[in-house]
């Protein structure tokens, strides 16, 4: 089963590649990048392989989006309402992003950010908001809930 790849070389985003290993995305990478394989790499740029191979760093952006996703979880079960909007907000981003580079890299990766943070948040009381072109994480009381049902 192919999945989407981030590879980072010398600290720099070099793109996401889909392929059904690390190893299959490094090689995409390099191809992309206008060489044959690490080999032919490491002789343009007079370096060695090893040196090449240390530099790339390959991340599975499923594996990174599940981790916010459980991030969110464990700020909420360890926290409770008092959770920090600020930090939940910011996994949402994460989310968002990363969620983002799924659909656009691999048009069969089901993913729905709203729905996956919807069951994260569950019966916690936090929900996501839009306002004015924001998007904000707030947390509701059972009393605040009551009084926009009465409204």
């Amino acid at each position: 089963m192919n999945r989407v790849y981030q590879i980072f070389a010398n600290g720099t985003e070099m793109g996401c590649f889909v392929a059904a290993s690390e190893q299959g995305a490094v090689g995409l990478y390099i191809r992309d990048a206008g060489y044959k394989n690490l080999r032919d790499m490491a002789l343009s740029l007079s370096r060695t392989q090893q040196s090449l191979a240390e530099e790339i760093v390959v991340e599975d952006v499923r594996e990174q989006y599940d981790e916010v996703l459980s991030c969110m979880r464990r700020e909420i079960r360890v926290h409770g309402e008092n959770a920090s909007l600020q930090t939940l907000h910011g996994y949402y981003e994460d989310a968002f992003l990363l969620g983002n580079i799924l659909r656009d890299t691999d048009h069969l990766c089901a993913v729905d950010v709203d729905s996956d943070v919807a069951e994260v948040f569950g019966e916690s009381g936090f929900r996501v908001s839009e306002e004015y072109q924001d998007v904000m994480i707030e947390f509701v009381s059972e009393s605040d809930t009551e009084e926009e049902e009465a409204a």
